[in-house]
């Protein structure tokens, strides 16, 4: 049996200045003489930020909102304070009143987005086959929640990435 360490991720206020600066690339990325892959690294930093900053300052009309995952009753449902899924990708628990439970899980459904040139093939593919879920490993108070989530979704495959 495998155990799972988790560690209590600390973030810094808002206004210090590390969050002014550019992040640091990964070694992988320091080290390469690509600058192809450095600069879509740093266009998905950027991208990244500006689709957050949107969700935070338009909540009700952006399509990056995290309102779901900042409220208070879902804060100790997420492992990481700095991992959220976006409103509209969420995954949703089956509950009879929400004004009561909350459906909140940090869960995201993922499209898998193929490029088949071979139209033959192209009809074969299911969009359903191509769905799955990303979700961060579940605390002791959300264990019960992922497998609710994972029976109701007829989850046939976990696969589980711990670094």
């Amino acid at each position: 049996m495998l155990a799972q360490l988790s560690f209590p991720v600390l973030s810094l206020p808002r206004f210090c200045s590390i969050f002014k600066k550019q992040p640091s690339l990964p070694m992988f990325l320091q080290q390469s003489n690509n600058m192809t892959q450095r600069e879509k690294f740093n266009e998905l930093n950027e991208l990244e930020a500006d689709r957050i900053h949107d969700g935070l300052e338009n909540p009700q009309d952006s399509d990056w909102s995290l309102t779901e995952a900042m409220k208070r009753i879902n804060r100790n449902r997420n492992r990481y304070s700095n991992v959220f899924p976006w409103d509209q990708t969420r995954v949703k628990l089956p509950v009879k009143d929400t004004e009561i439970h909350s459906d909140y899980i940090n869960a995201s459904r993922v499209r898998l987005g193929l490029h088949v040139d071979d139209k033959e093939i192209e009809e074969q593919i299911d969009d359903n086959s191509i769905q799955y879920i990303a979700c961060q490993g579940p605390l002791p108070n959300t264990t019960n929640h992922f497998w609710s989530m994972c029976f109701n979704l007829s989850v046939d495959v976990l696969l589980l990435q711990q670094h």
